[in-house]
């Protein structure tokens, strides 16, 4: 199996006992550590470079790194699989528009939400939602909809690093690093919220209303990777 256990016979505390799952790299192994950092499992064949991204039933999704369609960038990958930690593969995915940076499932056991690519003269610039028992995509939204062509100059020019669905607001939050913004997505309506991001990026363009107001001194991040919500 592709999944290797490390034998340890030292008894150890409850701490060192808590796991981290470390994932993403050209040429790092996923691999799972204890509170001592030493390495309890890995998977010795490798995925794409973005790594796995876990879901529900002790399972995750595996994009493959040898299946791509090209970009005007970097390849993006077609096949994924759901497979767990004996690194059996369960269902196959074939998903032509690509898959990069960051995905998974929208909630338990249903639809996926990948960033993806639209390939329109542009790339790492679309989210697509992909039914789970099909496997088509069901929804597309490239950035352009939503922020406009304001930043469009280049093939990589919104570069999608982080999606994420939150049920309870039925909204989709989505970090863009090369024009140094999060946003929050209407999914239903497919339509822009707010925008999170130094005002000064966005206050010449036809958007500049959705860039949410600061409040006291802040310190503004630039070619962000990821954006979660917290709570």
């Amino acid at each position: 199996p592709p999944l290797i256990q490390d034998d340890f016979e030292v008894e150890q505390s409850s701490e060192e006992k808590r796991l981290i799952l470390i994932t993403g790299g050209l040429d790092v192994l996923p691999c799972i550590i204890d509170g001592e950092g030493d390495v309890r499992y890995y998977i010795r064949r490798n995925p794409k470079g973005y790594g796995i991204y876990p879901i529900s039933d002790g399972k995750f999704l595996y994009l493959e790194k040898k299946v791509s369609t090209p970009t005007f960038t970097n390849p993006n990958a077609v096949q994924f699989y759901e497979m767990d930690f004996l690194g059996r593969a369960t269902k196959s995915y074939f998903v032509e528009d690509g898959c990069h940076h960051d995905g998974g499932e929208m909630m338990p056991g249903g639809n996926f939400l990948m960033a993806s690519s639209s390939h329109l003269g542009q790339t790492e610039d679309q989210i697509i939602e992909i039914d789970r028992v099909s496997g088509k995509i069901v929804k597309k939204l490239r950035m352009e909809q939503i922020l406009g062509s304001y930043y469009k100059d280049r093939p990589d020019w919104a570069h999608i690093n982080s999606v994420e669905y939150i049920k309870e607001e039925n909204a989709v939050y989505v970090c863009l690093r090369n024009v140094h913004s999060a946003c929050k997505i209407n999914w239903n309506k497919m339509e822009l919220e707010w925008i999170l991001a130094d005002p000064r990026v966005w206050e010449e363009s036809p958007i500049a209303d959705k860039v949410l107001t600061p409040v006291g001194t802040n310190i503004w991040p630039f070619q962000a990777h990821a954006f979660h919500p917290l709570g």
